[in-house]
């Protein structure tokens, strides 16, 4: 029995960093779902297989699609019967790819499927035109949710589906008839009208509204029909313009370690001292031979080693 002893480097796995949404382009067929790579696992019995058949020089044979090149099963049997160690550092990397942005054609949407982004902070830029009248309504949804800062203890979105559930409530009622006027624009309050099914107040001609905020919030709080997208910009000015324009879209993680095969056919270690080649393997991942040895004790390959899988 001889073991041949490899090492290898830098051998990456590419994932995305929402591995839910992974997916890859094929030509004619549009984007198909994909497998999540074994991260724990990441050099398999085909991989090592391919490496060897190189170091042997042969053509590697593809497992995942059709090809012309076959196999060679006895190879193939010595990657399966492979020891392997990972090294117990792992470099990363990320890859940045570009957000759409505002005046693109593809669509924002939150976890509801309305458009736009929804948050407390892009509320509160909303509302530059009045703290005080930001405030009042703030407070009137603290009441109705039985907290002291609804922006600190509830996500917009739940404070949403407190509301909705309590628009009989008279402080709601009183502040939709009297009050709303004040906070939305003439669209926004006949949007109201159609949901509560009362009619509601218009401002004075001696009036004005104090809050120019985008009435796609108060689709939000109110339950209403949803049209249009608080990152749009209205006229010359966006107060919700989205700022960062990159994100994380994969992560890159880097492979080294050891593999030792056990080897008993002496016609593959002369194949090997024939041809000898350093095979790729994974993503830009390079193994290399570091000898032969005679003996190595099972308890070595047992405790310092993994089956391959």
């Amino acid at each position: 029995m001889s073991y041949l002893i490899l090492k290898f480097e830098d051998a990456s796995i590419i994932t995305p960093s929402k591995p839910h949404d992974f997916k890859h382009f094929v030509r004619h067929l549009g984007f198909i779902d994909c497998e999540m790579p074994d991260i724990c696992n990441p050099i398999g019995v085909n991989q090592l297989s391919n490496a060897l058949h190189v170091i042997c020089g042969l053509a590697p044979c593809a497992s995942k699609r059709d090809t012309v090149f076959k196999r060679n099963e006895i190879i193939y049997n010595l990657a399966k019967g492979a020891y392997i160690r990972y090294d117990d550092i792992i470099n990363n990397e990320l890859f940045q790819d570009t957000k759409i942005q505002n005046n693109s054609t593809a669509k924002i949407q939150d976890k509801h499927g309305n458009e736009g982004v929804y948050n407390w902070s892009y509320f509160k830029r909303n509302c530059y035109s009045s703290k005080e009248y930001m405030d009042e309504f703030l407070g009137i949804l603290n009441y109705i949710c039985g907290v002291n800062d609804v922006t600190k203890e509830l996500t917009i979105h739940d404070t949403a589906k407190i509301i909705s559930e309590n628009m009989d409530n008279e402080i709601i009622k009183k502040f939709i008839i009297y009050r709303s006027k004040y906070f939305m624009d003439t669209r926004a309050i006949n949007a109201l009208e159609e949901v509560v099914g009362y009619k509601i107040e218009r401002l004075e001609k001696n009036e004005t509204q104090k809050l120019n905020v985008s009435n796609t919030f108060w689709y939000l709080f109110f339950n209403i029909p949803f049209k249009g997208s608080n990152i749009v910009a209205s006229g010359s000015y966006n107060p919700n313009a989205i700022l960062q324009t990159h994100g994380v879209k994969y992560r890159k993680n880097k492979f080294s370690g050891d593999i030792i095969i056990p080897i008993e056919d002496k016609s593959i270690i002369d194949q090997i001292n024939e041809n000898g080649l350093c095979p790729t393997i994974l993503d830009g991942g390079l193994i290399t031979i570091v000898g032969l040895k005679t003996y190595i004790p099972q308890f070595t390959l047992e405790h310092n080693f993994k089956k391959i899988i």
